[in-house]
């Protein structure tokens, strides 16, 4: 993704993995992307060796990232122009059957809790991040679950194929009325 301080809620997580790291040093949290605040986060970051920049991934090398992640992270700071998103990106984890974290209050954490395909932690909040994510690491059965719903409803609504009739039918709609 784009790593801009702008947008995301990096921080937060970064330094919710930091005091992580000490009850589980083998954590990982591993940063695709570029952007204008990548310095600032490597800075942040810097002396944590479980916090990876990998830089700018493409769909090969983010798909091997995604096989051997236990979720994806969906931190972005909780504002009005944000606050009712669900990006690509969050349907990208979908479709790795990954449980996605937001720090979204709006449609994204109602989506999430609702399909149980992920947890919420508050965007700005290292505590609250920090004991969400401990929940869903801690948590195979949880994290499984919750892997597995997120990948159903990837195949429900996202699949290519599902879009392809739904757009299908859609037109056929639109001819009909114009008949």
């Amino acid at each position: 993704g784009t790593l801009s301080n702008k947008s995301l809620d990096l921080d937060t997580v970064i330094q919710a993995i930091k005091i992580l790291t000490e009850k589980y040093p083998q954590i990982r949290l591993v940063v695709g992307g570029k952007g204008t605040a990548e310095e600032y986060y490597k800075e942040i970051a810097k002396n944590f060796s479980n916090i990876v920049f990998l830089g700018y991934l493409n769909p090969l090398q983010m798909s091997s990232v995604m096989k051997i992640s236990k979720c994806g992270l969906y931190c972005m700071n909780d504002t009005e122009d944000f606050r009712d998103a669900f990006s690509n990106k969050a349907i990208q984890y979908l479709s790795a059957g990954l449980p996605v974290i937001t720090s979204l209050s709006g449609f994204s954490k109602t989506y999430i809790e609702k399909g149980k395909i992920g947890i919420y932690y508050k965007a700005g909040d290292w505590k609250n991040c920090s004991e969400q994510i401990e929940k869903i690491y801690l948590n195979d059965v949880l994290r499984n679950t919750m892997a597995e719903n997120a990948y159903k409803q990837y195949q429900m609504k996202y699949n290519i194929n599902i879009i392809n009739e739904q757009w299908e039918d859609y037109i056929k709609q639109i001819l009909k009325k114009e008949k």
